[in-house]
């Protein structure tokens, strides 16, 4: 993926543009800094799934980031 400049604004709308579950993932992830297992006994998702729904919430993002608000 090619680096981006996102102002904060930018990031709050993309982040409202997500579904409760991404965001709550990245949260975890990015804020908590917590890892797949624990990301996993707070979701009740299984730790092996993590990483392909973050993969996929990280893309989700990322998309939004760069059409300008998912445009």
């Amino acid at each position: 993926m090619e680096e981006i400049c996102a102002t904060q604004e930018d990031f709050k709308t993309a982040l409202s543009q997500l579904s409760a579950r991404d965001r709550e993932l990245l949260f975890y992830k990015y804020v908590l800094d917590l890892s797949p297992k624990g990301i996993a006994d707070i979701v009740g998702i299984n730790h092996n799934h993590i990483w392909k729904y973050l993969t996929r919430a990280r893309h989700r993002a990322y998309k939004i980031l760069t059409t300008k608000g998912g445009e």
